[in-house]
């Protein structure tokens, strides 16, 4: 991949830079490209990612919004708030205030957990952008906490097919059983509706397919005293250590996952099987 070979060649002046900042520019998935750090062992060992930035033009995001791909596929704007740890949204002086509100709106229904923020000219505090540690076991990165519901009662908030999904459960969970059952949502694409006495899931063949672009869970894992913090993006996951819990915290596992075609009401029922 030429994006890898260009960042090798890069780490090779190490120590004559700080921060890489790699811009896709325009209509580019940035998906791939975050999972070149999960299976790049060599470049994983030198870098690590820091978190995803969308830039967001208020003039034309709408219409950028409501384009269709040929394969019938989530569009590449539409990917790029889903998968985003933080969301500018520029031009926002040239744009009326009811528009900038129709923006704000639909942005919510996509991405409801990653800050953001209203710029001009795209003049932005580097502290917004910088250093987010949205992969690792900073819970500086914990934007899940801040779940914004906007008033839906069944904790899933959609813009066509799209949509963030909120998924509460109390107690601790095997570490063994949540890694199937990730494994499972993310690689079979699939919610797991049925387990075999050996342990292994399967579900309904008639079940629709779904498609999940970003994936941030707050856990308590049997066995662990800190905090577990797990970071997806499409089909790849990893888990990091926080802090420590305490006798007083409320250990209540918190998942959001956005994606395409996600049904609360059967992730619900499914939780069941990690307890």
């Amino acid at each position: 991949d030429s994006g890898v070979k260009a960042i090798e060649n890069l780490m090779k002046k190490k120590g004559k830079f700080d921060y890489i900042l790699l811009e896709t520019t325009g209509l580019a998935d940035p998906g791939p490209i975050a999972n070149i750090f999960w299976v790049d062992e060599e470049l994983g060992c030198d870098l690590y990612l820091d978190g995803i930035v969308t830039l967001i033009d208020a003039m034309h995001i709408l219409q950028r919004l409501d384009e269709n791909e040929s394969d019938n596929s989530v569009n590449l704007a539409t990917r790029q708030i889903a998968l985003a740890d933080r969301l500018i949204l520029n031009k926002t002086d040239i744009v009326e205030k009811s528009v900038i509100e129709s923006i704000t709106s639909k942005i919510r229904k996509i991405n409801s957990v990653a800050p953001l923020t209203q710029t001009v000219q795209s003049i932005v505090s580097l502290d917004l952008i910088l250093d987010l540690h949205s992969f690792d076991g900073n819970e500086r990165s914990l934007d899940i906490m801040k779940f914004d519901e906007h008033g839906s009662g069944d904790h899933i908030i959609k813009i066509i097919n799209i949509g963030t999904v909120l998924l509460e459960l109390k107690g601790i969970l095997s570490k063994t059983r949540l890694e199937k059952w990730l494994q499972f949502i993310l690689w079979e694409k699939k919610v797991p509706t049925q387990i075999n006495v050996s342990g292994e899931l399967s579900t309904d063949e008639s079940q629709s397919s779904m498609n999940i672009l970003r994936l941030k869970a707050l856990v308590c894992i049997e066995g662990e005293e800190k905090r577990v913090i797990i970071q997806g993006v499409e089909e790849l996951f990893d888990f990091h250590y926080g802090t420590q819990w305490k006798e007083i915290d409320d250990k209540t596992n918190k998942i959001v996952l956005i994606g395409e075609n996600l049904d609360h009401q059967m992730f619900l029922k499914s939780l069941e099987y990690l307890v």
